[in-house]
């Protein structure tokens, strides 16, 4: 989402009426003042990153400077210093960060200092950490590849993917579509409808960075003043949606089984499917399951 008008305020660049979208939007006010480490969760190309500047930029630290920080490759001096200025730290892929940074961040939540460089003492610091992530943390924790105490100690929120916020997918492309249009000079009057048919049936697995990318190259490439499914490249794609729907309907079914089966045992119904309760608990809340297991026990 950063890859349009850079000299926008961030804050204006978070586009959509869903209601997905405007709980993103509450909760990221809720945050940005309440000044508490904050955990964004989401698939790759959301808009994790942005969500995080416009967090900073609604903060009292917005004067202050929004450090950015890839876990898979940040020595622990790099982080040492990250943490001691005043302004916002994003950790982007968290999951990524080796174990010794996370409990030296389990430290700094706890004690509100810089965690030690060496044999040094430590400094007064007021870091506000923000993290973003796209895998299962749940899973991670599980598996013993994160540490349970720096996942509780953020606040999490939630981005939402494009295919659950699909009233907002049209405004998008047609913002997106002006702004690209303007900028190469051409006359782009919108889409054609089958191409608003192909947006609307299109799973977005890329999300926003997806829709903005098939955009691009559309503009550049259309012929006429309507932008059509074959500029898109969403031409003959069969529809994601009602597969998606299949998928699902099938999963609740093996998950209702299961719980049948082992009579509201987690653990035992989890094994069965091959995963782990906290994976399984995420398929009983997607599903409205809990009801049954207490009905069951």
């Amino acid at each position: 989402m950063d890859t349009l008008e850079q000299s926008e305020p961030y804050v204006d660049r978070i586009l959509g009426n869903s209601p997905k979208m405007q709980e993103l939007l509450t909760q990221i006010r809720k945050v940005a003042v309440a000044d508490v480490p904050v955990l964004l969760v989401g698939e790759k190309g959301t808009g994790r990153s942005l969500t995080a500047r416009i967090i900073h930029e609604l903060s009292s630290r917005r004067k202050d400077p929004f450090t950015r920080i890839k876990c898979d490759f940040t020595p622990e001096d790099d982080l040492v210093s990250a943490l001691s200025h005043p302004g916002s730290l994003f950790l982007n892929q968290i999951d990524a960060l080796p174990q010794p940074l996370q409990a030296a961040l389990v430290q700094y939540f706890d004690q509100k200092f810089t965690i030690p460089a060496g044999a040094g003492g430590q400094g007064a610091a007021d870091t506000r950490l923000i993290a973003a992530t796209d895998q299962d943390l749940m899973r991670a924790i599980a598996e013993g590849r994160f540490l349970d105490d720096l996942y509780f100690g953020f606040v999490i929120i939630r981005v939402p993917a494009l295919r659950d916020r699909d009233d907002d997918i049209l405004r998008l492309a047609d913002v997106f579509l002006k702004k690209l249009a303007d900028r190469q000079g051409k006359q782009l009057t919108g889409f054609s409808d089958d191409a608003k048919d192909a947006m609307m049936r299109y799973a977005w697995p890329g999300n926003v960075r997806e829709l903005q990318h098939r955009l691009m190259r559309a503009a550049v490439m259309a012929e006429g003043f309507n932008i059509t499914p074959e500029d898109l490249e969403l031409a003959g794609i069969q529809d994601p949606v009602s597969l998606r729907a299949a998928r699902e309907g099938l999963e609740k079914e093996w998950v209702t089984k299961a719980l049948h089966r082992c009579e509201g045992n987690i653990s035992k119904a989890a094994k069965q499917l091959g995963v782990t309760r906290p994976t399984f608990y995420d398929l009983m809340g997607k599903f409205g399951l809990h009801e049954q297991r207490q009905a069951a026990g």
